[in-house]
């Protein structure tokens, strides 16, 4: 469904090789605390 929405992640977009970096975070988890996101 989000596809056909043509969305792009803009972070990823302006920087392709970034890596380590997320824009989302699991808060069940506790991912952030860890760096775990996507």
């Amino acid at each position: 469904m989000l596809s056909s929405a043509n969305l792009i992640d803009t972070y990823r977009h302006f920087y392709p090789d970034r890596r380590g970096v997320y824009s989302f975070w699991s808060y069940r988890t506790g991912a952030r605390l860890i760096n775990n996101g996507w």
